[in-house]
């Protein structure tokens, strides 16, 4: 019976490892949280695709809210953008692109929780469809210790609208 109950919790920790979840040590509880939603959930063909993003603090200590920037872009978190088929999109390929932009530095306190947001349209094609978006944050700079993912969140995007008038 115990090589059972090992065998069952190990394939629970490598179900968990395998997800993507971060998988603290000995505590189940995780040291943030991370909520997502949208500015708009129907957006036309080439129109920014504004994502909120909340980070909370979930531990009993201080946790890095520390947030880089290549303009509206935030590489602070992982993005995960499927089709409505289940196909992973990619972002966009910028040839001879850098990153440039700006850090901002910062903490929270148990409890406390920062606002932010990030504008995926100019890093992803995103063809009229339906999609879904998930972030990730590492837990820290160990990446033994995983990643924390957020809610998903459906957006839809609509053909541009025809601004040509008949002659």
């Amino acid at each position: 019976m115990k090589v059972f109950g090992l065998l069952l919790s190990l394939c629970v920790g490598a179900s968990a490892l395998g997800s993507g979840q971060a998988v603290p040590g000995k505590s189940a509880k995780q040291p943030f949280s991370i909520s997502i939603s949208a500015e708009k959930t129907d957006v036309e063909v080439g129109s920014p695709v504004e994502i909120h993003i909340r980070l909370t603090n979930t531990s009993t200590h201080e946790i890095s809210s520390t947030a880089s920037y290549d303009g509206p872009f935030n590489y602070s978190y992982q993005y995960e953008v499927w089709t409505a088929k289940g196909r992973l999109v990619r972002p966009k390929k910028l040839e001879g692109h850098r990153i440039a932009g700006s850090v901002i530095f910062g903490t929270l306190k148990p409890g406390e929780a920062a606002e932010d947001g990030t504008e995926l349209a100019p890093y992803y094609d995103l063809p009229p469809g339906t999609y879904f978006i998930q972030v990730a944050r590492p837990v820290s700079e160990n990446s033994a210790e995983g990643v924390i993912k957020s809610n998903k969140i459906r957006i839809v995007v609509t053909p541009a609208e025809s601004t040509s008038t008949p002659r």
